[in-house]
């Protein structure tokens, strides 16, 4: 990991996705996302990471985006890798795919191993601003919009300032996000 971190900010990556869900924290922010409780969990990543400070703070599910007129734009746009539990009408996942599936077969990985593991595609996502897109191939990309939301977040739809459309079915909070039931931490 700290090979693959390396390369990534010595090209030019400067966000570094270590949401508590993932358990990424210690090898490369934490779950508080109460204004009050929010220096106290930084300082402490902080010290978790070795760091002494942090450019920019970005709160990975906002829960009061609604009330602050934040909008959000994508979330995997373009797909996913796992089956959507909460919608079995789903478009298939990459996890699945058969030319995924051969190649993680033949080097005895994972499909996720597979997509994450050559280093030419961590400089080729960080090569974009080199280029501007015209209009018109805005408006094209704008064309693959499927109206499909691909994370549900629905154990959360109780809370204050729920940012999405609410469903009639409930769902439990998968046991890595326990320690956030009812807004706390």
């Amino acid at each position: 990991m700290m090979d693959v971190l390396s390369y990534a900010l010595d090209i030019g990556y400067r966000h570094i996705d270590t949401a508590h869900f993932y358990r990424v924290e210690p090898e490369v922010w934490q779950h508080f996302h109460r204004e009050a409780d929010v220096e106290v969990s930084l300082r402490g990543s902080l010290q978790r990471m070795n760091l002494d400070y942090v450019d920019m703070v970005l709160v990975h599910w906002p829960m009061s985006i609604t009330a602050n007129k934040i909008v959000v734009v994508a979330y995997s746009p373009f797909g996913t890798m796992v089956p959507s539990r909460t919608a079995p009408s789903s478009p298939e996942p990459k996890l699945n795919n058969p030319t995924m599936l051969a190649i993680a077969d033949k080097y005895k990985k994972t499909v996720s191993q597979i997509a994450l593991n050559y280093l030419s595609r961590v400089l080729e996502n960080a090569s974009i601003f080199d280029f501007t897109l015209e209009a018109r191939d805005v408006e094209t990309l704008a064309t693959f919009e499927c109206a499909y939301r691909f994370v549900r977040p629905i154990f959360w739809q109780d809370y204050n300032n729920y940012p999405f459309e609410k469903v009639p079915e409930k769902m439990e909070i998968p046991l890595g996000l326990r320690k956030w039931k009812d807004g706390c931490n």
